[in-house]
């Protein structure tokens, strides 16, 4: 086990029966055990009977007990980086602190993926990097809130009215703000739950609307039983498939040998099996979430309870995507809604969608593959939303025309997908340029040619139905 791991070893007989890493099966043992106390929370705990403020402690004990088991001493990385950002919103100029704070809480996180570069370089090790990630986006939306609040304070207009409506004006007390920052249900891998969503969750929001209108409280069982179960699914894939199908093998002077059509295939099912790492750890964290009654965001068209609020991924929308830009705003969407929140919807018009992949680039990490990966996306972006604006509408004249074009942009968007992202399994300079110049680069040159053939304006900044649907509160 590299260096890198701090969290607790007693385990690591049963770990090794198991067949896992010990900072992979205490990252899932750790999770179960969210997940059981979940249910156990929205039982007993999640009542207006029950005051706000046992709730608030209970869910900080937790998540402190989990980090510590996980990270041991690393623990005190996030303490110390919510503590002065904590403390910089408090005392600095208000139209500064957000800034400030967006600083703060990149140079943590920046020094802790510098620190894995130098002791873990291209290890998979579970530290606490990925709750520094979770950590520094919460941090930066609260100060941004916090910013738009004092504007509104003093009588200042905000251009976008989901920064009006999220808003925080006064800091929040103490408990409040830790139990945000530590509550157990996202600790370990999150995702996102922004801060309104949070404290009205744990004021039992939805609890005191249902209690007024004698409506029965709509129960989470079925999705988190759905969601354990594609937990599950995707877990297996990893343990089963993974030795199968190896990243590297793309770059192998073996895989030359083979045809074009095999050297494709081969690369979607080696990043299918990444991507279903990441489909086994959100989709469990969702349903730790939901088990615990937050996640809860209202009913659908039929009247059936949706448990989306805090939905981090969506399986099928991904590999069924014809474009780019769905698979993007459904692949770690409360990121693609952090991003947009604090960066897209604030930076200058010609620099958005530039500035918003750089972002993104720094808060993953120092890798150059994930540079080549961002970089190459912003241009594939721009060319798929061109395709979809000046290409597409000649294929919808007919029913046999549009599955045509659904078809051949299912295979472009997945194998787009597969090529784009697999810098950040190659890691270094010489691995991604190796593994493009096998491609001969064409589908960059592509991308470039329609960008200049099909010129289209920077919209990415108007939310798509699905995305405003998902940031919608219950009650509204």
């Amino acid at each position: 086990m590299a260096s890198t791991y701090a969290g607790f070893r007693f385990l690591e007989p049963v770990a090794r029966v198991v067949g896992l890493p010990i900072d992979q099966f205490n990252f899932v043992f750790g999770q179960l055990i969210a997940l059981s106390f979940s249910f156990f929370f929205r039982r007993f705990l999640y009542k207006t009977s029950v005051s706000v403020t046992l709730r608030h402690v209970v869910c900080l004990v937790l998540g402190l007990v989990l980090a510590v088991f996980c990270f041991g001493y690393h623990l005190g990385f996030l303490v110390a980086d919510a503590a002065i950002c904590y403390l910089v919103l408090r005392f600095a100029p208000a139209s500064h602190s957000h800034l400030i704070v967006m600083g703060t809480a990149l140079l943590c996180l920046s020094s802790q993926h510098l620190y894995r570069l130098l002791y873990d370089y291209g290890g998979y090790t579970m530290d606490i990097s990925g709750p520094l990630m979770v950590l520094t986006q919460k941090l930066t939306d609260f100060a941004f809130c916090f910013h738009d609040g004092q504007l509104l304070k003093k009588k200042s207009e905000l251009k976008d009215k989901e920064h009006e409506k999220n808003a925080i004006r006064e800091l929040p007390s103490l408990l409040q703000y830790w139990s945000y920052v530590f509550y157990f249900q996202c600790i370990l891998v999150g995702p996102l739950c922004f801060y309104r969503d949070y404290i009205e969750f744990m004021e039992g929001k939805y609890l005191i609307e249902h209690e007024k209108e004698n409506k029965p409280l709509p129960s989470p069982t079925n999705d988190v039983m759905k969601k354990s179960a594609a937990a599950f699914v995707a877990v297996s894939v990893m343990m089963f498939v993974t030795p199968v199908v190896a990243p590297l093998y793309n770059i192998s002077d073996e895989i030359r040998e083979n045809s074009l059509i095999y050297r494709i295939v081969y690369l979607y099912l080696s990043m299918f099996v990444q991507r279903a790492k990441y489909y086994f750890a959100w989709l469990l964290a969702d349903a730790v979430n939901n088990a615990s009654g937050l996640g809860f965001n209202g009913y659908d068209k039929d009247g059936a309870p949706k448990w989306n609020l805090v939905t981090n991924i969506d399986v099928w929308t991904i590999e069924t995507a014809t474009n780019l830009k769905s698979i993007i705003d459904n692949w770690n969407i409360q990121t693609v809604a952090w991003l947009r929140r604090v960066c897209f919807s604030r930076a200058p018009g010609g620099t958005r969608t530039m500035l918003t992949y750089t972002l993104s680039a720094v808060w993953h990490g120092f890798y150059p593959g994930y540079y080549f990966t961002f970089i190459s996306a912003a241009f594939f972006t721009m060319a798929g939303r061109g395709m979809r604006r000046k290409v597409r509408p000649f294929f919808l004249q007919s029913t046999s025309l549009k599955f045509l074009y659904d078809v051949v942009t299912w295979f472009a968007a997945q194998h787009c997908l597969s090529y784009l992202v697999i810098p950040f399994c190659l890691l270094s300079v010489a691995n991604c340029i190796k593994f493009y110049t096998m491609f001969y680069w064409g589908p960059h040159l592509c991308a470039v040619l329609l960008c200049v053939i099909l010129p289209v304006s920077s919209s990415l900044g108007k939310p798509t139905a699905k995305k405003l649907e998902t940031e919608k509160k219950p009650a509204e």
